[in-house]
């Protein structure tokens, strides 16, 4: 044992009591002497409990200085941009002037070595900018009253009898939660789950376990059954009218570090599904939980906690060592030194190779030394635009192989790559590009839609995975999205299927086996096509500008250089993109990034001010009807831009704003470009709440000029309410007969043509008497 020796001493003169025999213990147990303290306890009859310690020293305070500086390229002078001008267009007279010399012969030389160094330092610095990774920080999780009422636990009926399973409900029951219990299979239909779940009233909230379920759907097996039942668990709420936080809680599902078992990718995609919910539906949004295979008290403790607490994390890693929240980080180029040099090796399969961005690959490819490229395509060598880019790559020296494959069926894909290798060649890299992206809302999606988007994605890269174990693969990479880090409303399916990639990297990894899953931003794939200029020209309002594709490939070439597992690329203009991604609530994810701590300050101290808006001056100016004009048109101008159309003619003012297109993202756009124009706060539902640009320019009226404004407003927002609980009891037909006969007593009092005159022409008394009393 090499443990040195320790003397303790019981007695002291003066002090042989029970204190000091404690003391002694004490004493004992700091010099890694066994110590049975749960014998003490029961010879002193005291219940002992135990006490989480601090997670780190800090905790409250932090005391080292925060950098604040960016990766960005620090502006130049006019005097240097005009020197860089001349350098970069050769203009060997003017830097001969400039430098003061007559020697030209070595300027013609010097020049072009200049320009070179000065495009290939502002390269650096861009692809620096665009570098972020994702880092776990330990995180107090703050107790918090267990909210009263009763929670709902959805459990996969397979796992319901499983002991672990069975200790975390009992866990939480013993903690004070009140739980009930609901089970969900694959087949169960949306309309029976939301009424299962509306049979309880109010609920505290909803804690999930149906990531649990990692079997392949049996009609879908691009997604896990547990996917596929949390998609049908969020529809069902939103049926059910459920607000409720909803826990997704997964099962050692997520690896923070090196000593950490490896991820399960299935259980992962629910993680990026998860984003996406948040954005979607903040309001009934709790958050991620990752658990560990073997749970202890503390564990249950601090999932009690998360459940219960008052932060706004929402992606909690818990485990024995304690909690880990995950953050976005910046990644320079600084801090991953290179580890070689990578070049793509003879003969490379390139999935997506006639999608937008995979010409583009191809010939990146070309140019680094592939002398061989297969292509598998559903369409083969009759995908448009195959045989250009054939003659365009053999001109590189690489000759290329188109055909009709579909990558989600193996044994399609085991066929060429048997074809291959009869040809003697082995595969030294893989590049997984391939993608179906389809917009839509998780509240309208269906499992096919779901399946078709994840499919090239999930199913392809494990087909590859496995048939070419085998080959001496160098390099395997996998196109990825900044949908999966951190989620994009209207992408669900492709959130779950890059996450499940930036898992299946990190496996891969574990055993040793080579993958890089690169979360890319948006590309700008060089189309003029006026819907992809106007898609756009949208993402660079919402602060995600389109990346050059030359420049990516640079990017990519330094990752693959470090031999990086998952690493993000992305453009991101920080001061568009915070507000919009962070209107319906804080999001600690982005918290470490240097650009956003700083609009967060800047934000806070705006907060305290409250500065005459000129709008409001100029609207003063105006009678009632220029009044009303001005702010209509402001309202469909905007709603206009954010929604890609030409001018406001385009917005009719009494048409729906979901009608028209408006999505949760695009919504909160459109209340931003407002709210700087107004110099209002205004709410992130402000679309929703408001309806259509007519109502929304009343409400405008309303918040700038109260006082002219009178009632109005506020009439319109009652209604607005009595709309609302209106659609709640449609279905009732004794209701419904009921309040169709109040409606047409108070038109009847409102004019004089049985109840066909306006009801513009109530009095504020009659509407609100209807409103706050329908069936008196």
């Amino acid at each position: 044992h090499d443990t040195p020796p320790a003397t303790v001493a019981t007695l002291h003169r003066d002090h042989g009591d029970l204190h000091r025999m404690v003391t002694a213990l004490t004493e004992a147990h700091n010099h890694a002497i066994p110590v049975d303290w749960n014998t003490f306890y029961q010879q002193t009859g005291h219940q002992p409990h135990r006490v989480d310690l601090p997670t780190y020293a800090f905790q409250r305070q932090h005391y080292w200085l925060t950098p604040t500086t960016t990766t960005t390229p620090a502006p130049t002078s006019p005097d240097d941009a005009a020197f860089w001008d001349i350098v970069e267009r050769g203009d060997i007279p003017s830097l001969a002037d400039v430098l003061g010399t007559d020697t030209h012969d070595a300027l013609h030389t010097v020049a072009p070595m200049l320009a070179h160094w000065r495009r290939r330092q502002h390269d650096r610095s861009t692809i620096d900018s665009w570098r972020y990774r994702i880092e776990w920080r330990p995180a107090d999780r703050p107790r918090g009253r267990i909210p009263s009422g009763t929670w709902i636990a959805v459990l996969p009926p397979d796992h319901v009898a499983d002991d672990w399973t069975h200790a975390r409900l009992k866990a939480l029951a013993a903690a004070g939660y009140v739980v009930h219990e609901t089970m969900v299979n694959e087949g169960m239909d949306r309309q029976i789950l939301a009424e299962r779940l509306g049979q309880v009233a109010e609920p505290a909230g909803v804690i999930s376990l149906l990531a649990l379920a990692e079997d392949p759907h049996p009609t879908y097996p691009a997604l896990s059954v547990g996917m596929t039942t949390t998609l049908l668990l969020l529809q069902a709420m939103v049926d059910a009218g459920i607000t409720a936080p909803l826990w997704l809680v997964t099962r050692a599902a997520i690896s923070i570090g090196p000593d950490d078992p490896a991820p399960r990718p299935a259980q992962a995609a629910v993680w990026g599904l998860g984003r996406v919910i948040a954005l979607e539906h903040p309001e009934r949004w709790g958050g991620l939980i990752d658990l560990p295979e073997t749970m202890t008290d503390r564990v249950d403790t601090l999932l009690h906690a998360t459940l219960a607490g008052t932060d706004d994390e929402d992606q909690i890693v818990l485990s024995p060592s304690g909690a880990f929240a995950r953050r976005l980080v910046r990644s320079p180029l600084r801090q991953v030194p290179a580890t070689r040099t990578w070049k793509p090796g003879a003969t490379v399969l390139l999935t997506g190779g006639l999608g937008a961005l995979g010409p583009g690959i191809a010939r990146w490819l070309a140019r680094n030394g592939a002398t061989h490229l297969v292509m598998p395509c559903r369409r083969g060598p009759a995908a448009d635009g195959a045989t250009d880019l054939a003659a365009e790559l053999a001109a590189l020296g690489c000759r290329t192989t188109v055909v009709a494959c579909d990558i989600t069926e193996r044994d399609a894909l085991a066929a060429l790559i048997d074809q291959v290798h009869a040809e003697g060649e082995r595969f030294t890299a893989v590049v997984h590009a391939a993608a179906v992206i389809e917009l839509a809302a998780l509240a309208d999606t269906t499992l096919a839609e779901v399946a078709e988007v994840a499919a090239a994605k999930i199913v392809g890269a494990a087909h590859l995975g496995e048939l070419l174990s085998d080959d001496p693969v160098e390099a395997f990479v996998l196109f990825s999205s900044i949908s999966g880090i951190w989620g994009s409303g209207d992408h669900g399916a492709y959130a779950l299927s890059n996450a499940y990639l930036d898992a299946l990297a990190e496996l891969w990894r574990s055993s040793g086996r080579p993958a890089t899953s690169i979360a890319w931003g948006v590309w700008d794939s060089g189309s003029d096509e006026p819907e992809h200029v106007t898609r756009n020209a949208q993402l660079r309002r919402q602060g995600l500008p389109a990346i050059d594709a030359e420049t990516a490939f640079g990017a990519m070439q330094g990752i693959l250089d470090r031999n990086e597992t998952v690493a993000v690329a992305a453009d991101v203009d920080w001061e568009r993109f915070l507000p919009v991604f962070s209107s319906a609530r804080l999001r600690p994810l982005l918290g470490e990034v240097p650009e956003v701590r700083d609009l967060l300050v800047a934000y806070e101290s705006n907060a305290t001010q409250d500065e005459p808006s000129e709008l409001r001056q100029l609207l003063t100016r105006m009678v009632e009807t220029e009044r009303r004009r001005f702010l209509l048109s402001l309202v469909r101008t905007n709603a206009a831009t954010v929604l890609g159309h030409a001018g406001a003619d385009e917005v009719p003012a009494d048409r729906p704003f979901r009608e028209l297109g408006f999505s949760s993202l695009s919504a909160v756009e459109l209340r931003n470009l407002l709210q700087n124009a107004t110099a209002l706060r205004l709410p992130a539902t402000l679309v929703f709440d408001y309806p259509n640009s007519a109502v929304l320019a009343g409400y405008l009226l309303g918040e700038l000029l109260p006082d002219q404004a009178g009632g109005q407003t506020h009439v319109l927002e009652e209604f607005e309410r009595l709309e609302s609980d209106l659609a709640l009891v449609a279905r009732d037909e004794s209701l419904r007969t009921v309040l169709a006969d109040r409606l047409r007593n108070l038109l009847a009092k409102c004019g004089d043509d049985g109840g066909e005159a306006d009801l513009s022409a109530a009095t504020d008394e009659e509407l609100f008497a209807l409103v706050d009393n329908p069936l008196d």
